[in-house]
């Protein structure tokens, strides 16, 4: 710098402005357009860009001077100022008290020597800024010659942030000027991403310009464009911005099937205005300067199509949201196992994919595969490797189902935990994944029965358990699904025999009408197609002595239910027509007994099958094979998995209950015979559950937990409401 800018810090020049280009736009404006010349105090400006002058007005209510006005009449000193001189860094006017002489000295001589030096301090850079920010939001909108200029003043806005790196809220202003004379045409292009950088209201711009052209040209929305409206229009949760990826993947690929030709986006009478909140003290809020363009961005109500279809994607997505928020890996089996089946197959990596090609491997040859169950188990990121807690069974089991597969035992269905039975078998499901009917639930316990005492035995023939499988399936009326579903269960059993030992210890806390009871129905299941084979006489003489029955007395209990038996034993009188079957006389000789096959009333036993519910109920808890988890594994399952029930948990439940409020919420309704059961599993007085789960439920949302007597429904209401 020469002499002639050398000035002290007490002394004031006179002096004025010398444009050596007069074309000024406007007598007020002072704007001294780019790559024009102005000399200031002795420093010569020489790329323009700035306003100058004794006077123009702020464009706010309060009035007074522009910020960014070289006021020459203002003090500068006559010391050479470094441009790192500190200023405020947004500074209120370059003519205000609060910007010392020396402070202007440091600017003009930061302007003079090309804006570019990175010492400058970041006030100086603003301070310019705040004339760019009048030019492209006030000036363009009365002054045609500005347009001209825009290319150069954005591009000096980028320059200048390449060398003091990038300012937000100037950012701002780069993207919005670049968004009001952009005249891109949309029809082929993607979406504008969002800037999450970028402040609020400029986020959306540069989308909502396209959305809108796209509407006025009525030109029909790909999944892309309806992808980006929805997000832009806000209002989505958690799911669609914790699983970003999988909420677009699925929104886009449910759009193609609802909407395979694009849906047309309905005009709006609203236009699209933006206001914007500018760094310049002395600019208002200024409206950015837009082509005439409707405004999309606001629903049109809840039966809005994309929103409907935005909801249901967030629904199907809050559970592996839920996982994730706990920091469950979201290519993790239990996570994947909370996905819609549409997008599952592009997260199967690492154990999901071994687990699933496991699986894949023992039905490539067979309806039914079997295989060792801790090969699926030990591929689960469990809290206790190797073992299952009854919430984490589930998830593994829900897995496999989402991909068509079905395995058995289903723990969700009353199986047992998969860790800890040593094999499994699996199938390809039929149709949709429905819980099994109440007659196949009486099945599987009637097979469990047959297989226990042919092993106790040491005894067991698949074949004849095949038969007994089949003689099931017609005798209780199982629908194709559950016959598949039995026929699974069946070569289980078979891998894995059940063990009669608690079955015992259950079987004795029966008194004697009870397991008489459990014997007339077991004989009603044999004899449904009226006839009870030898093989059948056989097995049920076992189960006689497991429940503490004379084993020979199976003879006399079917003949008592035979057409033309002479005993005095009457189980329920025949109609007049219905049909009969002729039987042999009982041999004396048991071998004999053996051979001959027993022809029974069909009708007399149905109606017998039918009264005896209680003794279905009663199996069905002796011969149960889940245990209770423990009140530590199951409170934590349910504080994991069971949102539905967690604020009930939270109100007061000792562990206790909680674990029997968790077991509880798996069916709609129970038994009162089952309800009691499993109020004894937990070592807990029925009636003192119901009281003490309903009091902390009204204390909640005010209604019953449990209702009725028998059956005891679950108010699913309450559930919801305390959640």
């Amino acid at each position: 710098m020469d002499a002639s800018n050398m000035m002290d810090d007490e002394s004031d020049v006179d002096g004025g402005f010398t444009l050596l280009d007069s074309d000024i736009i406007g007598s007020r404006s002072c704007w001294v357009p780019p790559g024009q010349v102005v000399k200031v105090k002795g420093f010569t400006l020489t790329d323009g860009m700035v306003y100058v002058g004794e006077q123009l007005q702020s464009l706010t209510r309060w009035g007074g001077q522009e910020a960014a006005l070289i006021d020459p009449t203002s003090r500068v000193s006559r010391s050479t100022v470094e441009v790192s001189e500190p200023i405020s860094i947004y500074p209120s006017s370059y003519s205000s008290g609060y910007v010392t002489p020396r402070n202007r000295a440091a600017y003009l001589r930061w302007l003079s020597e090309g804006r570019r030096d990175p010492s400058a301090h970041i006030g100086y850079v603003r301070l310019f800024i705040y004339g760019l920010e009048r030019r492209l939001l006030f000036d363009i909108q009365a002054i045609d010659s500005v347009m001209s200029e825009v290319p150069i003043l954005l591009n000096e806005l980028n320059s200048l942030y390449e060398v003091y790196g990038e300012d937000r809220h100037h950012d701002n202003l780069a993207k919005a000027i670049s968004v009001s004379v952009d005249t891109t045409d949309y029809t082929n292009k993607q979406p504008p991403k969002d800037r999450p950088d970028l402040s609020y209201w400029m986020q959306s711009l540069p989308l909502k310009v396209a959305l809108g052209k796209l509407v006025k040209e009525k030109h029909p929305f790909n999944s892309e464009w309806a992808l980006a409206l929805t997000r832009c229009r806000g209002g989505l949760r958690t799911a669609s911005m914790r699983c970003a990826y999988e909420f677009d993947t699925l929104f886009g690929m449910r759009f193609e099937k609802v909407f395979p030709g694009g849906i047309e986006i309905p005009n709006s009478s609203r236009r699209l205005r933006v206001m914007v909140n500018t760094a310049n003290p002395s600019l208002p809020y200024v409206q950015l300067p837009l082509p005439d363009l409707p405004d999309i961005t606001q629903r049109s109500g809840p039966e809005d199509p994309l929103w409907v279809l935005a909801n249901a994607v967030q629904n199907d997505l809050d559970q592996y949201s839920r996982l994730l928020g706990k920091g469950i890996d979201r290519n993790s089996i239990p996570a994947i196992a909370t996905l819609p089946l549409e997008i599952q197959e592009s997260k199967l990596t690492g154990d999901a994919k071994v687990v699933v090609d496991l699986v894949e491997a023992s039905l490539a040859t067979s309806e039914i595969g079997v295989i060792k169950a801790q090969d699926l188990v030990a591929r689960y990121p469990s809290k206790t490797p190797g073992k299952l807690t009854k919430a984490e069974a589930t998830l593994l089991v829900e897995f496999l189902a989402k991909r068509g597969i079905g395995v058995e035992p289903d723990i969700r269905f009353g199986g047992t935990n998969l860790s800890t039975t040593e094999y499994c078998a699996v199938y390809r499901l039929t149709g949709d994944n429905h819980e099994p009917g109440d007659g196949y639930r009486t099945a599987t316990v009637l097979l469990h029965l047959a297989v226990a005492v042919a092993q106790s035995d040491g005894d067991v023939v698949p074949e004849e358990q095949r038969q007994l499988e089949q003689h099931l399936e017609n005798a209780l009326h199982l629908p194709e699904r559950d016959r598949k579903r039995l026929a699974a269960h069946l070569c289980w059993l078979c891998a894995d025999p059940p063990k009669l030992t608690v079955a015992k210890s259950r079987v004795e806390e029966l008194d004697e009408r009870q397991r008489r009871s459990v014997a007339q129905f077991l004989i009603s299941i044999a004899a449904a197609d009226g006839r009870i084979s030898p093989n059948e006489v056989k097995v049920l003489s076992k189960i006689y002595a497991l429940l503490g029955l004379d084993p020979s007395s199976v003879y006399g209990d079917v003949h008592s239910l035979s057409i033309g038996d002479g005993g005095p034993v009457t189980v329920m009188r025949s109609e007049k027509d219905a049909k009969t079957y002729s039987i042999p006389q009982q041999q004396n000789q048991e071998s004999s007994k053996a051979e001959e096959s027993i022809s029974l009333d069909i009708d007399r036993i149905n109606r017998i099958r039918e009264n005896s519910k209680e003794a279905a109920e009663l199996l069905s808890g002796v011969f149960a094979t889940n245990e209770p988890e423990s009140a530590e594994q199951t409170t934590d399952s349910l504080a994991a998995d069971s949102d539905e029930v967690s604020s009930v948990i939270k109100s007061g439940l000792d562990s206790r209950h909680a674990a029997f409020l968790k077991v509880l919420c798996e069916r709609s309704h129970w038994s009162r015979s089952d309800f009691e059961l499993l109020a004894q599993r937990f070592d807990l007085l029925p009636i003192g559950a119901i009281e003490v789960l309903n009091e902390i439920s009204f204390e909640t949302c005010g209604e019953p937990l449990l209702e009725g007597d028998d059956p005891i429904e679950i108010n699913q209401f309450a559930i919801s409401e305390c959640s």
